[in-house]
């Protein structure tokens, strides 16, 4: 099994025209932020310097305007961009999706290490599965980045599913695994989280809404009533179930490849050779996220 590449990549440093020191962008989607007005906009690391911001701005509006420099547009309109300072939520959320991305790139590259599985149908729908997840967990980062804090929790509820419905099915060698409803696999979950059911529970709340959750989308401080759209510290507060999720698949991908995996962090053997949980591991500590 192969991961299939859809990237164009360009150089991770860039060098000042002095050749001074060289300075670093994020290059993860989750830290796009958008940039505009009526008549583009544009994606930019959210915590890139606002000089940075300026001239991509003042290229891009005068490649629109058919102007083959962008001297003139950042000379005359530059001064006049200003971007907003990074919420600190938002630099903590960034923070805790890269730790979290460097576990789930690592147990993906599992999935994918060229070792030669045996001929079993659940094992290979299973780990097809887990390792589709991966872009999964790369939008539901961006969308918490974004404060969209509703529309993560559908995306990390449809992770559970599909992890739930991988540990259901990776034992089973037979067409019955097309019968098993990921919904109903969470229970099957226990097995490697006691906590699965209070964790599905509160994604399952989120994803629908439920009335009860309006006062945290509902501004009151104000003369009047106010929506939230954007709210960081509410996706502050959901990235703990992120990580939660994340803890999860890990262990599960682990698990269902154990034949075939090495360095394992989630799981623990015993003298007899028995799966212990690893109930110390965590993809990211929130409390060591400054």
């Amino acid at each position: 099994m192969a991961e299939l590449q859809n990237k164009i990549f360009f150089p991770d440093e860039i060098m000042s025209s002095d050749g001074g020191e060289y300075f670093r962008l994020s290059g993860r989607f989750e830290d796009t932020e958008f940039i505009g007005n009526t008549i583009l906009v544009l994606g930019v690391p959210f915590d890139a310097p606002d000089e940075f911001k300026r001239r991509v701005w003042s290229a891009a509006l005068s490649y629109v305007d058919g102007n083959r420099s962008m001297d003139y547009y950042f000379k005359r309109y530059g001064h006049l961009a200003v971007f907003p300072q990074p919420d600190p939520s938002r630099v903590r959320l960034s923070t805790v999706f890269q730790k979290c991305r460097i576990e789930v790139d690592r147990v993906a590259a599992q999935l994918a290490n060229g070792v030669e599985r045996e001929a079993h149908l659940g094992l290979f729908a299973a780990e097809s599965a887990l390792m589709r997840l991966k872009p999964s967990f790369e939008y539901a980062s961006f969308l918490l980045m974004q404060g969209a804090t509703y529309e993560s929790a559908a995306i990390l509820r449809l992770c559970l599913e599909q992890v739930a419905w991988a540990y259901d099915i990776h034992e089973i060698d037979d067409r019955t695994i097309f019968d098993k409803n990921p919904t109903r696999s969470i229970s099957k979950l226990k097995n490697v989280e006691s906590r699965v059911g209070r964790l599905y529970s509160h994604l399952s709340d989120y994803t629908h809404i439920q009335p009860r959750l309006q006062r945290e989308y509902i501004d009151f401080s104000g003369e009047y009533a106010a929506v939230r759209f954007r709210d960081f510290e509410a996706a502050l507060e959901m990235s703990n179930t992120y990580i939660e999720v994340v803890d999860v698949y890990v262990a599960v991908t682990e698990y269902v490849s154990r034949k075939y995996f090495s360095g394992g962090q989630a799981w623990l053997t015993d003298v007899d050779g028995k799966f212990l949980r690893n109930r110390q591991y965590t993809s990211c500590d929130l409390a060591e996220v400054s």
